[in-house]
């Protein structure tokens, strides 16, 4: 056996993490020598938390602009309007604060005011493609990208990663766009400003971190590198996950979640993910389910699917969750989900088989399916719909 291969480090430029650490916010700001600063938050955060006035005070006079309306899966109509009050008030820095969708819209509005995109449909010169045969074609920024900081508020991990969605509302799909200069500059993990994430919020973008390390762990593209990240991300989850349910106010237990979603995202930037993520991605674009809902649901039929190939790896996983002697890792990590609460199958989140048609032609142009260790075809797809339906 021959090891051997190559390895591209893609990752943020710096993590800040603990208990209050968004204090170095404006040190950071004066270092990079920003002046004109565009805040994106959820509305919610804004309006029934401190957060977002605290966050303006760091800012201070280098606040230019506060948008507070993002919204989920990240429309592109947002993204053209965002990117439009920038210019006019001269940004030249985003800061992000709250979950997967005002850290990917952040990203979006980066490419936007790089390439100048003044309407949605210009959008799709931009969107990733690939062919039949898995060549893909990235996206693509000749322009000068505005540095991006972000303090995440759920477990998504959007703020790791190159990659993000835009949804076409016409379509009722999800276009992936990947470039490393969008990848934010600076990510601080306070897990302070967490405190106020809704339970059921926080716990399913838990397991959308587990599904990080688990497809990038069995990705085609998995490195040595990357499997000891998600081995070390799958272990953290599922020691403190349920310490963060049963003592919320233990902030290192949260601190440690945050962690974990550092290692998944860590993972999935630099080996890809599966089916699990390329189902997800068009069922909640199309049908309006938060991706940590669709991780819940699609990850273990996933996993059950790709048994036939990454038995080895599933079973190691088995473990790390302690399940007992012949458990499958689909089985363990189902259990993991349903024992919060959450939903593990289609019906419960509103789906079966009359979706099916519809979700096999959006996820046959998900560039997520590339990676996957078994082939994924129509007849995959539904398989795997399926086992989500039954199990």
């Amino acid at each position: 056996m021959n090891v051997g291969g190559e390895f591209a480090y893609t990752s943020p430029n710096q993590i800040t993490y603990g208990p209050g650490s968004r204090q170095a916010l404006p040190a950071a700001l004066e270092e990079a020598g920003v002046e004109r600063v565009l805040l994106l938050i959820s509305n919610t955060l804004y309006e029934k938390t401190p957060h977002g006035k605290e966050l303006e005070e760091l800012i201070g006079s280098r606040r230019a602009l506060t948008f507070s309306q993002p919204r989920q899966h990240v429309p592109r109509e947002v993204v053209v309007e965002v990117a439009r009050q920038a210019r006019a008030a001269s940004v030249d820095a985003i800061v992000s604060l709250g979950g997967g969708s005002v850290s990917d819209l952040g990203k979006a509005v980066g490419l936007a005011i790089a390439e100048n995109i003044t309407d949605s449909a210009a959008i799709d010169d931009y969107k990733v493609t690939f062919t039949s045969e898995g060549e893909v074609r990235p996206t693509t920024v000749a322009g000068t990208t505005v540095p991006h900081w972000t303090l995440p508020t759920t477990l998504s991990a959007a703020e790791f990663t190159s990659g993000f969605g835009i949804t076409d509302a016409e379509r009722g799909v999800k276009d992936g766009f990947s470039h490393t200069t969008l990848i934010p500059q600076r990510v601080i993990l306070d897990s302070e400003l967490t405190r106020s994430t809704p339970m059921d919020l926080w716990l399913s973008t838990g397991i959308r971190a587990l599904d990080h390390c688990v497809e990038a762990w069995y990705s085609l593209a998995a490195q040595p590198f990357v499997t000891a990240a998600c081995k070390d991300g799958l272990a953290t989850l599922a020691k403190y996950l349920e310490r963060t349910r049963s003592h919320p106010e233990d902030l290192d237990a949260r601190t440690y979640c945050q962690i974990a979603s550092w290692q998944g995202g860590f993972a999935i930037t630099n080996a890809g993910v599966g089916v699990s993520h390329a189902i997800g991605h068009q069922i909640g674009a199309r049908y309006g389910i938060p991706h940590g809902i669709t991780s819940c649901v699609t990850l273990p039929a996933a996993m059950a699917y790709n048994n036939a190939v990454a038995g080895d790896v599933l079973d190691e996983i088995a473990s790390i969750f302690g399940a007992p002697a012949g458990t499958s890792g689909a089985d363990a990590v189902r259990s993991f989900v349903a024992d919060f609460g959450l939903p593990t199958r289609l019906d419960q989140v509103g789906l079966g088989p009359e979706n099916y048609d519809q979700i096999v032609a959006d996820v046959s142009e998900d560039r997520a399916i590339l990676w996957n260790p078994r082939p994924i075809d129509r007849d995959a797809v539904v398989e795997i719909l399926e086992i989500a339906r039954t199990q």
